[in-house]
């Protein structure tokens, strides 16, 4: 998630715990451990695919069909089942 470029420039947020003194361990994906922050409020990252409507927590082609999903910035309350709204990231 962190290598994707769409992401380069949004604040991040993580949550995790520290491993030792150098190292921090970000909560695992299904977890929601990485969050943007937009205008003081965390969103969950996520990836959807408008063909297939599948919502995945890792950047990449849709598991289905193949297509590039597109990043989806959610409310943290909102069931993995939603559909994304038009236009979810701009």
């Amino acid at each position: 998630m962190l290598r994707d470029s769409r992401l380069l420039g949004l604040e991040l947020e993580a949550v995790g715990e520290w491993a030792d003194a150098g190292r921090f361990r970000v909560e695992p994906v299904h977890e929601r451990g990485l969050f943007v922050v937009r205008n003081g409020k965390p969103l969950v990252i996520t990836y959807w695919c408008e063909v297939c409507s599948i919502r995945t927590y890792s950047p990449g082609k849709c598991m289905c069909c193949q297509e590039e999903t597109q990043l989806d910035l959610r409310d943290p309350a909102a069931r993995d089942t939603d559909p994304a709204p038009p236009n979810a990231t701009k």
